[in-house]
């Protein structure tokens, strides 16, 4: 799989440049990551009811045997056959039973708390979803209907930007930021740190395939995201997430009471940092940024705001009451 990703790369650096089309990078480099998927990745449907904690080796092999018998035991139509079936499908049950008791003994008696928790969560028989919602006054359980309810709730709280043009303040007193220059090296670093274990999204190029193909893969993405940042266009792809409605608080039937959640692509993410990385950089570097801003900065959080706002206090304070009074308020 490296090989052949590695012999893309190359191809791809060699024939493309900054200047062909954003989206036919992104269709090209996104193709080839399916195809890399579709021939090197093994795949194989899986049953939930296999993958539960206490399902070992012995519970398999036997739910196999017992299914093989009933295969036999149709086509048969023996007597023995069907005999055969049942003694099977009773010592498997059996077998489960007394794996399931077993688990759930374990982590009762030991000092397992959230294996405990997880595993009282996963048998609560609560429904899952959203609720049923309220529109006009009527109640709406059609999965249909309820997306378009949160639909039209989440676009109503977007605020419409107005299209008067910006106040001119002047000549600047600080320089142009410079063009981000998007390297293979930098790249490779924020690949190397993704999260295997993170949802994949709406592209289906999942995060660990970038990190375990982050050496070939770095100067593809180094090129298309350098063609993004220089044509001011983004993939049509990057535009489309997976919206999950997040319960709140209060009444459930009122679609105000969820927030939306968006599962948006990795590779996005990747470029929204780089432009995030050197913004704030340029900003630090000249003091844009005011020493009272302290929210979404590096070594800065609600706290040190906090501690700094006590000390200017107490700073320009004389009386040693008017000091204490100041720090029982924030106490």
């Amino acid at each position: 799989m490296t090989a052949y990703v590695t012999e893309f790369t190359a191809d791809f650096t060699a024939t493309r440049s900054p200047a062909t089309p954003i989206n036919i990078l992104w269709n090209t480099f996104k193709l080839e990551c399916m195809k890399t998927l579709n021939t090197y990745v093994p795949s194989k449907m899986t049953s939930s009811r296999h993958s539960q904690p206490w399902c070992n080796r012995t519970i398999r092999h036997l739910t196999r045997r017992k299914r093989r018998a009933y295969r036999k035991a149709r086509l048969t139509k023996s007597d023995d056959d069907w005999n055969k079936y049942r003694s099977i499908q009773q010592e498997a049950k059996k077998q489960c039973k007394t794996a399931h008791d077993t688990y759930v003994k374990d982590i009762v008696t030991e000092d397992k708390s959230k294996k405990l928790f997880t595993f009282v969560m996963s048998r609560k028989c609560d429904s899952s979803g959203v609720a049923p919602l309220k529109r006009d006054g009527a109640n709406h359980v059609d999965p249909a209907t309820k997306a378009e309810i949160l639909n039209d709730q989440f676009s109503s709280v977007f605020t419409k930007e107005d299209s008067f043009p910006l106040p001119d303040l002047g000549k600047s007193p600080f320089p142009d930021a410079p063009q981000i220059q998007v390297t293979s090296n930098g790249v490779l670093k924020l690949m190397q740190g993704l999260n295997p274990h993170k949802a994949t999204g709406t592209d289906s190029i999942s995060s660990q395939l970038l990190r375990e193909m982050a050496h070939p893969l770095a100067p593809a993405l180094a090129l298309l995201f350098q063609a993004s940042l220089d044509q001011g266009q983004i993939p049509d792809d990057w535009r489309i997430a997976h919206i999950t409605p997040i319960y709140k608080k209060d009444d459930k039937s009122k679609a105000s009471n969820y927030s939306p959640v968006s599962l948006t692509s990795i590779t996005c993410k990747l470029l929204e940092h780089i432009i995030h990385s050197n913004i704030i950089n340029f900003l630090e570097k000249h003091k844009i940024i005011s020493n009272y801003q302290h929210g979404f900065r590096k070594h800065r959080s609600c706290e040190t705001q906090l501690l700094t706002t006590v000390n200017n206090l107490i700073t320009g304070l004389d009386n040693s009451q008017q000091i204490d009074a100041i720090l029982l308020d924030f106490s």
